[in-house]
């Protein structure tokens, strides 16, 4: 703390601080000799302003009224006298009409009466003068206060310069000044925080790379017992010459350094060791790159030929899970794909049927019940039933999925259904599904060509009148729909009465959820009512849960999880032990068996992305493949990338975490 500058030579008059007191922050510890010129510079100061005060009441205020009073009665004299000469002169201009004066003597009153108002209009004007307040003589005696105010600010911050204040909260280490002393270079006195202390640490510009702010840091010295811990702080961004001193002679005096402050967690044990010397260890991580590349890269592509084969493992294993993964969905979305396609708001089924594949029939009469309902517009009945279809050309037969509708119903909402509903109204009119596989016959392209097909359904000749849009499932390779009619006449065994699901449009704003209530608490239990997401629920739970494929796909997923991982393993364990020598001059040279574990799992994940790229690249080409060959929707989606993505990073980074126990259990003294 010094005194200020402004102030010269400064003398110190009183200090009111002594060593080891605590001071707060604005506290005065020291007043100076300037004190008493400055307070009384301040009286004179609020002197002017009084004055200036004074001065601009007494403009506001205008003339005394003695004197605005006394010019009043000046200025009715000259208006009196004014009078008098005006009745002179009318007086003599009458008798010098009758010749009774002479024309000097009326000139002469004349004169006496101008005299006279030249007289009176000076008065007036005085007194004007005298009763008005004009706005310039305020404007100045405000700008006098304005001044005077200014000079007596100035004047208190020159009397506070007299009064020396602790800027911080702290406590008193040193005083370099007493009483009546002049302040030195070395100021009134030294005040430091030592609730929280510092230390300043010089590391070598060679090191500072490896400094950051948050690194742990231990401080220990001869002056205390044990050691410190410290958080780094601030990096300093100047390098220069070291302060510290080494006592050895030898050593190098010139050293470029770079400042760190190490924020103390305790400080108690140095509150009262400031400018202690130090040694300070801060833990900074070691470096893993050789010249700029990563040491896990170079590790790995020590043996090319290994990596190769580890890329293709890993390939191996990202394509079986997105292959497994690509099937369990298609088998899900195609399974629902013709419930999607259904145009009904609540779906009747037997309560016997188990899926698509397995459906059961019911009294027709209960979906026609629904009619009588608040909220149903219209019911349409559908027909499911699997018949066998021969290849028009080679006369194979193959079985597909045959549904019956009312043509006069709005059922589907298929490419192709609505263009070709009065087709099917014909007897033996069926309409074939483009989609379905190959084996069943280029049925579009003989339809391009010829007009119509014609061949047999379960025995019955049918034509084909046209195509529509849906595709295989994993329970029916193709579809064929027809009319209700012409449904029963396939099948003949079938009776008109029973169908297989029954769909019910509600009125448009009608709440389906009152309405599915209502059905289920009125109609027996002979029929199963679902809304739409239950029925499209209904089909995907049995491919799911009740048949082997769903966790066949899913175990199909996890075997290729656990192949991938134990490929991976294998490669980093073989990278270990031809390694393990210069793992053990590693943790020999003291790093961590933490930096150990990040170099293998840096190569674990180095391996995880390569290998996923091609795997994911060939996926692309297998998901075609498949499409064009099975008629299933199998095709890539972000979902399912990221899926697998994460999948492989988790295989890759388990291997690592099991590989990484042989480093971890090395001795350097056994290997050496």
């Amino acid at each position: 703390m010094a005194a200020p500058s402004t102030l010269g030579t400064a003398r110190m008059t009183r200090l009111l601080i002594q060593e080891g007191s605590n001071v707060q922050a604005n506290q005065i510890i020291a007043i100076m000799d300037a004190e008493d010129r400055l307070q009384a510079a301040v009286l004179q100061a609020k002197a002017q302003v009084k004055a200036a005060a004074s001065r601009l009441a007494q403009v506001q205020a205008g003339a005394k009224q003695g004197d605005i009073l006394a010019q009043r009665a000046a200025v009715a004299r000259w208006e009196a006298e004014l009078q008098t000469s005006q009745r002179e002169y009318e007086r003599f201009a009458r008798l010098y009409e009758n010749g009774a004066t002479s024309a000097s003597e009326l000139d002469r009153r004349q004169l006496a009466m101008k005299t006279t108002l030249k007289q009176l209009e000076q008065a007036k004007k005085v007194l004007s003068s005298v009763a008005e307040v004009r706005p310039t003589d305020v404007q100045q005696a405000e700008a006098e206060v304005e001044v005077a105010i200014a000079n007596l600010n100035h004047a208190k911050a020159e009397l506070d310069t007299a009064y020396v204040r602790s800027p911080i909260v702290g406590q008193v280490l040193k005083i370099h000044t007493r009483p009546g002393e002049i302040v030195g270079n070395d100021g009134i006195a030294e005040i430091g925080s030592i609730q929280q202390m510092y230390v300043v640490a010089e590391v070598y510009e060679t090191d500072i790379a490896r400094v950051q702010v948050g690194q742990q840091a231990t401080i220990t010295s001869h002056a205390f017992s044990g050691e410190i811990k410290g958080v780094v702080a601030e990096v300093g961004r100047e390098i220069r010459k070291n302060d510290v001193l080494n006592t050895d002679p030898a050593a190098d005096t010139d050293t470029r350094v770079v400042e760190v402050r190490i924020r103390l967690q305790d400080s108690r044990k140095v509150a009262a060791l400031t400018n202690l010397q130090v040694d300070v260890v801060i833990r900074t991580p070691p470096a893993m790159t050789i010249l700029g590349i990563p040491l896990a890269w170079l590790q790995l592509t020590r043996e090319k030929m290994r990596l190769l084969i580890a890329l293709a493992g890993i390939g191996f294993a990202v394509i079986l899970m997105f292959m497994q993964l690509g099937f369990r969905d298609a088998l899900f979305i195609s399974a629902v794909r013709l419930h999607e396609q259904l145009q009904g708001d609540i779906f009747f089924i037997s309560p016997q049927s188990t899926a698509l594949i397995a459906m059961r029939s019911f009294p027709q009469r209960r979906l026609y019940q629904a009619l009588g309902f608040a909220g149903v517009q219209s019911v349409s009945p559908v027909y499911l039933d699997f018949g066998i279809w021969r290849n028009p050309e080679n006369r194979r037969p193959r079985q597909l999925l045959v549904i019956g509708i009312d043509p006069d119903d709005r059922v589907f909402d298929l490419p192709g259904v609505q263009a070709h509903l009065d087709q099917i109204k014909l007897s033996d009119v069926v309409l074939f599904d483009a989609a379905s596989r190959a084996e069943f016959g280029p049925i579009p392209d003989l339809l391009q060509r010829r007009g119509s097909v014609v061949t047999e359904v379960s025995g019955r000749r049918v034509t084909v009148g046209g195509t529509f849009t849906l595709g295989a499932s994993f329970g029916a390779d193709g579809n064929l729909i027809t009319s209700d009619l012409n449904f029963l006449r396939i099948f003949d065994r079938r009776r008109k009465g029973l169908i297989d699901v029954g769909l019910v449009r509600l009125q448009p704003g009608a709440d389906v959820t009152q309405v599915l209530s209502r059905l289920r608490s009125s109609l027996p239990q002979d029929v199963r009512i679902l809304s739409r997401q239950e029925f499209i629920n209904f089909e995907r739970s049995y491919w799911e849960t009740s048949t082997a494929i769903g966790f066949i796909f899913s175990l199909g997923t996890a075997m290729g999880f656990i192949v991938g991982t134990v490929i991976v393993y294998q490669i980093l364990y073989t990278d270990v032990s031809d390694h393990l020598p210069e793992y053990a001059t590693l943790k020999a040279m003291g790093y961590t068996s933490f930096y150990l574990l990040s170099v293998v799992f840096q190569e674990a994940l180095i391996l995880s992305i390569l290998g996923y790229i091609p795997g994911f690249a060939l996926c692309l080409g297998l998901y075609d493949l498949t499409r064009n060959a099975t008629s299933l929707p199998v095709s890539m989606t972000v979902y399912r990338s990221i899926t697998v993505m994460c999948l492989t990073v988790l295989m890759c980074l388990i291997s690592g975490a099991i590989a990484v126990r042989k480093v971890q259990a090395a001795d350097p003294a056994d290997i050496f």
